[in-house]
């Protein structure tokens, strides 16, 4: 008789920490054709695709499942339902954070540009009120260029430099650094809230923005 998988060790549980994921859940929608596209339920560490509708998505998904298979390992699953549990309570947080920081960044003299749909002047900030309950816990902003970006990424101590969405913990990343990135703006990172005290991530922030000169005044 075959025994159950035991859950994965401490260190196996870092060693997936800080995989690209995200928090958020993202309805079905019809197409231009009415269709229903697939429903992707992201969870941190995981990511589950839920399938619907009849659209050509879903023909390549069930291709590409017949393929590789679609049932997931004991790892996996424990990963997907350990994400599952503070799913709520992460979103809730990181959520407030993400507000938070929008708008102190937004009057910050090394901010060129916040882009948050929380903030009333963001061109998003219509739509996401009519359709959302809340903005979200990701937010994004410009500084002067790449290597100011890059040196306030290495400044931070409290916001990790990693990508990463979704966790505990507050990630930041350059977008542009990665392949098929390039149309990013260089100077734009990316920032996840996560469950830290607010002034902590601040004065965390703040101080890793001194490294940054203000826009149209390099240093």
């Amino acid at each position: 008789m075959s025994k159950a998988p035991a859950p994965p060790s401490p260190r196996s549980r870092q060693a997936d920490h800080h995989r690209a994921s995200t928090h958020t859940t993202a309805p079905s929608a019809p197409s231009r054709r009415g269709r229903r596209l697939p429903r992707v339920l992201i969870v941190n560490d995981r990511y589950i695709v839920i399938l619907s509708g009849r659209g050509h998505l879903a023909g390549r998904l069930r291709h590409r499942r017949g393929l590789t298979g679609a049932t997931p390992g004991a790892l996996e699953a424990f990963l997907a339902l350990r994400g599952l549990r503070t799913l709520a309570l992460r979103l809730d947080r990181g959520q407030a954070n993400a507000g938070e920081l929008a708008r102190r960044l937004d009057g910050h003299p090394a901010v060129s540009r916040v882009r948050y749909p929380g903030l009333p002047g963001d061109p998003g900030h219509r739509t996401a009120a009519a359709q959302m309950t809340g903005s979200g816990a990701v937010l994004a902003f410009e500084v002067a260029d790449a290597p100011t970006a890059d040196r306030l990424c290495g400044a931070a101590h409290v916001i990790v430099h990693v990508t990463s969405l979704g966790g505990v913990e507050t990630t930041i990343e350059r977008r542009s650094k990665l392949p098929g990135q390039q149309h990013v703006p260089p100077g734009l990172l990316r920032l996840s809230a996560g469950c830290e005290h607010i002034n902590d991530l601040w004065n965390d922030l703040n101080t890793a923005l001194q490294h940054a000169p203000r826009p149209g005044n390099p240093a």
